[in-house]
């Protein structure tokens, strides 16, 4: 089986590729309007290419990139007979409180709006054009590969710093914002149990437990014997506009039908991460004492 992944070199793509690599031919694509993809020559898009920062206000960017190439790709997978796959996400359901496949949309950001427009165009495809089209509805996946600026690797990053001395405070927004975080790996298995499934359909992907930024610095502290309120510090400038204050996701249709289960526990998760960032804060120690490297981060020792 030949698989074409959009967006391969994103969180979520790097995580997919090494998985799938191992079982099927499986090529790469990141998004250029001069340089498209001949989708034809594949049996399955897995679409996971998008502007991801759910705090992006450039709406031209994200109508080009989560708009018109979702587009371009359906057509292109209708016209040629190639079955597909999107990445959905939590953000299409906002503030609503039923976290299932037919819960009520709610966006509250471009980049929510974004997954809408696709999501819905998934079920459109597949139950008007008959085409083998998946919505994988992921909530809050992670691991070490996961990018800085997301707060949870922000957690875990500063956390191996101020363990070994080379940062000082770590500031955050709201630490009471709840989350249901899984373990990125657990995840992609259950993607691919989707590819497999004899109907295609929208499936929820999620830990089933919510928790919150609090708890994940909590336990991320704890992993170096640190009390967290000695080293966290709050900011408005990082509380994110129309904040969506708890997400709980209902995972009961893809571990009935794809007997998908998690491995991987939150507590687990956070001392992953913590783990793999204290690895890296030790090199970076060793580099800032020989002058090879300066701080980039806030709050340098």
């Amino acid at each position: 089986m030949k698989i074409l992944i959009t967006g391969h070199n994103g969180f979520i793509g790097q995580n997919l590729m090494s998985y799938l690599e191992t079982k099927h031919e499986v090529a790469g694509y990141d998004f250029h309007p001069e340089n498209l993809p001949l989708v034809k020559d594949y049996d399955w898009v897995i679409h996971l290419g998008a502007i991801s920062s759910t705090t992006e206000t450039d709406v031209d960017k994200v109508i080009l990139h989560n708009y018109e190439f979702s587009k371009w790709l359906f057509n292109q997978c209708n016209q040629y007979n190639v079955n597909m796959q999107y990445a959905s996400s939590a953000s299409v359901y906002g503030n609503t409180k039923h976290f299932k496949e037919d819960g009520p949309s709610d966006p509250k950001s471009p980049y929510a709006a974004g997954k809408l427009f696709a999501h819905e165009m998934t079920k459109i495809y597949r139950e008007s054009y008959d085409m083998f089209a998946v919505n994988g509805i992921l909530f809050n996946h992670e691991s070490p590969l996961r990018g800085e600026t997301f707060v949870t690797r922000k957690i875990s990053k500063a956390v191996g710093r101020i363990s070994q001395g080379i940062q000082t405070k770590l500031t955050l927004g709201n630490l009471d914002a709840f989350r249901d975080w899984g373990f990125a790996g657990d995840y992609v298995k259950g993607m691919y149990l989707m590819m497999q499934h004899e109907q295609p359909d929208d499936w929820v992907l999620s830990s089933d437990e919510t928790h919150s930024v609090k708890e994940f610095v909590k336990i991320a502290f704890d992993c170096v014997d640190l009390n967290w309120e000695d080293y966290v510090v709050t900011s408005k400038k990082y509380e994110r506009p129309n904040e969506v204050e708890h997400l709980l996701g209902d995972s009961t249709k893809a571990r009935t039908k794809l007997n998908w289960t998690p491995e991987v526990s939150f507590k687990e998760l956070v001392e992953m991460m913590v783990d793999s960032d204290i690895k890296e804060a030790i090199r970076e120690k060793v580099l800032l004492e020989q002058n090879l490297i300066k701080p980039t981060w806030e709050n340098p020792t």
